[in-house]
């Protein structure tokens, strides 16, 4: 008699053995975590008992900012599952179903001295400058820094008519990912906008959502020119 294999269910934290009986076949048994000890019943009788001790994987949450708007993100999360080098005697396998802040991410199944990974793209909101993110239901948590846009206006050109003013103002967008600005999606670009205003209005405020930028009107520059006047006198 032995373990054919065993098998770590780390949602619900408990282990399923396979133990095999010459003569009698397969018997399943259940132990709370990782180590404990299993009964081999047979009929009424306790076979024998088999010690299991199994080591624990190793789960790391690596979170990567794809789109950055001003109140929320969208985050590729990537769950890996590594588990130990040293293998026990028999075959032993890891059984995962991740979530990232409520949000399903994936199922990873490894064996003994192997690595898994799994992904999703999860939207979540933030405030500040940082973004927290948790594998439900452990103490697994990665903090996310985050880095606002650099905007500045490169050009602007203030049109003034009788009953209104037109400016086309062109922003430059840098940073480490893309950006929803002003409703659209741009990543180290240059964004087109245009706006009126009301006549003799002289400032525009261009809200990004991530600052505010004031454009000023330049003053005109108003001048009278005649052509030259000759006089011929007859």
């Amino acid at each position: 008699m032995g373990i054919s294999n065993a098998t770590y269910y780390i949602n619900g934290n408990y282990t399923v053995v396979n133990a095999y009986v010459n003569n009698i076949g397969t018997i399943r048994s259940t132990i709370r975590g990782l180590t404990g000890t299993v009964y081999v019943n047979y009929s009424t009788y306790v076979i024998t008992a088999l010690n299991i001790n199994i080591t624990s994987p190793t789960i790391n949450l690596i979170p990567r900012i794809i789109v950055l708007a001003p109140r929320w993100a969208l985050i590729n999360a990537t769950i890996s599952l590594s588990t130990p080098k040293a293998c026990q005697g028999f075959p032993v396998f890891y059984d995962g179903q991740f979530y990232v802040n409520n949000t399903y991410i994936g199922n990873v199944l490894v064996p003994c001295n192997g690595e898994g990974i799994t992904w999703n793209v999860i939207n979540t909101t933030y405030t500040g400058y940082h973004v927290t993110l948790s594998i439900t239901n452990t103490t697994i948590m990665a903090r996310v820094n985050i880095v606002p846009p650099s905007i500045n206006v490169i050009y602007y050109l203030w049109n003034i008519t009788g009953m209104s003013e037109y400016i086309t103002v062109n922003l430059s967008i840098y940073g480490p990912y893309k950006y929803v600005i002003l409703g659209r999606e741009v990543g180290n670009s240059t964004l087109q906008v245009r706006y009126s205003l009301p006549i003799n209005d002289t400032v525009l405020t261009i809200n990004t959502g991530f600052n505010n930028i004031t454009i000023q009107r330049p003053a005109p520059l108003i001048s009278l020119e005649s052509p030259a006047i000759t006089i011929y006198r007859r």
